[in-house]
C-alpha cells in the first residue's frame, strides 16, 4: 500500500482551506483512495521594536506573525494513478501555500 503525506504551510487559513478543497477535488477525481486531514499546531511568532531609541524608550510596538498547518494523508489503492496526481500537482498553481510532499511506499519480499 502506498501513503502520500502532504504538508502544507501558509499565513491564511483561507490559501489552506482552499488548497485542501482543490486537492480532494483531484483525489476523488482520480479516484485514488481515501483522503485523511490532520490539522496541525499553528505557530505564532512575536517580536517587540522600540519605535524611537532615542529619545522614548518605553514606546514600543509588537508584531506576531502566525503560521498555520495542515497535513494531508493520502492512502493510494491505484498506483497507476501516482504518476497522474504528481503531474497536476506539479502544474497546479496554490497562491500562498508552500507544499511538502512525502511518499511512503511498501514492497512485498519475495524469497
Amino acid at each position: 500500500m502506498n501513503k502520500i503525506e502532504i504538508k502544507l504551510k501558509s499565513f491564511d487559513t483561507n490559501f489552506i482551506n482552499s488548497t485542501v478543497e482543490s486537492i480532494e477535488n483531484i483525489v476523488t477525481k482520480l479516484g485514488l483512495g481515501d483522503i485523511k486531514q490532520v490539522f496541525l499546531k499553528c505557530k505564532c511568532k512575536k517580536w517587540t521594536l522600540i519605535r524611537s531609541p532615542h529619545i522614548d524608550k518605553k514606546s514600543r510596538e509588537q508584531f506576531e506573525i502566525k503560521t498555520y498547518k495542515r497535513l494531508l494523508i493520502l492512502n493510494i489503492t491505484q498506483k497507476n494513478r501516482i504518476f497522474f496526481f504528481f503531474l497536476i500537482l506539479k502544474n497546479a498553481f496554490f497562491s500562498g501555500v508552500e507544499l511538502e510532499i512525502t511518499l511512503h511506499s511498501t514492497t512485498s519480499l519475495v524469497s
